[in-house]
């Protein structure tokens, strides 16, 4: 049948003519289609941020530095008691640690749990006893 068109013709011709909603149609799946091929690109996998992790605790261990790095924890120890009276309270002679940035003191045996540790600011400590710490870590 001379004609008569094939359905392969007429899809061919049918394809060819772009309507208004057709146009929109093929933008919104061009538009996912090309949304879907950006991935996220994350240059940190698991085992590297556990090793960060890690190192980071434990230069915290070392150092003293607490997480934010805006200033040193300082921890106390005993290491002397003295009695001025019989009757009278106890003091205790702590050391803080990091050594040799704020010097040994008495103080009264119930002020311990507030002195177990201080934090002090960064900017606060000399420069020079700050670089002795991390040369010492």
């Amino acid at each position: 049948m001379p004609g008569k068109k094939s359905s392969t013709q007429s899809d061919c011709n049918n394809r060819s003519v772009t309507t208004p909603t057709k146009q929109t149609k093929r933008r919104k799946v061009k538009v996912k289609a090309i949304s879907n091929v950006k991935t996220n690109d994350d240059y940190f996998d698991e085992s590297i941020m556990d090793m960060i992790n890690i190192k980071l605790a434990r230069m915290t261990m070392l150092t003293g530095l607490d997480v934010s790095g805006n200033g040193v924890v300082f921890n106390s120890k005993v290491i002397g008691r003295f009695r001025p009276d019989k009757d009278g309270p106890v003091k205790l002679l702590i050391h803080w640690e990091p050594e040799g940035l704020i010097p040994d003191e008495w103080i009264f045996e119930k002020d311990l749990d507030e002195m177990s540790s201080r934090c002090l600011a960064l900017n606060s400590l000399p420069i020079s006893s700050f670089k002795e710490m991390f040369d010492n870590a």
